[in-house]
């Protein structure tokens, strides 16, 4: 149990760094977001898709410090996992379902992005796992 506990805590944390990391980018550095995007996930962002940098940073970070409110006191707030676990699910569903079109529109290789559907799973499986363990 110590190992899964370790597990999810990992997930749960690299999570909220990636949406305040990004946020943060987005927010107060846009033009260095679409080199972060590119380096990181492989996406090449358009110049006219740059203006939603800044609202989908502000949207990052509030999901961050909502997932560290949350993880601060996980029993009080364990509602929220299952939700963290429901988003996560859809992400899934979305990247299983835009495979195609997010190759053909933002470059994205299909390796990468089944790479990141894989990390993806995990952290939901980890989410499902700690909500039934309460």
């Amino acid at each position: 149990m110590a190992l899964f506990n370790i597990l999810f805590y990992l997930c749960f944390l690299g999570l909220v760094l990636d949406h305040l990391i990004l946020g943060g980018l987005f927010v107060f550095l846009p033009e260095r977001a679409k080199s972060w995007l590119e380096h990181f996930y492989g996406l090449r962002i358009a110049e006219p898709l740059t203006l939603f940098l800044k609202p989908w940073g502000i949207l990052n970070l509030f999901a961050a410090a909502v997932g560290i409110v949350v993880v601060s006191d996980l029993l009080n707030y364990k509602a929220f996992i299952l939700v963290f676990a429901l988003l996560l699910l859809a992400r899934l569903i979305l990247r299983f379902v835009l495979a195609r079109e997010e190759h053909e529109r933002f470059k994205l290789s299909l390796r990468r992005n089944l790479r990141h559907t894989s990390v993806l799973l995990l952290c939901f499986l980890t989410f499902i796992g700690k909500y039934l363990s309460f």
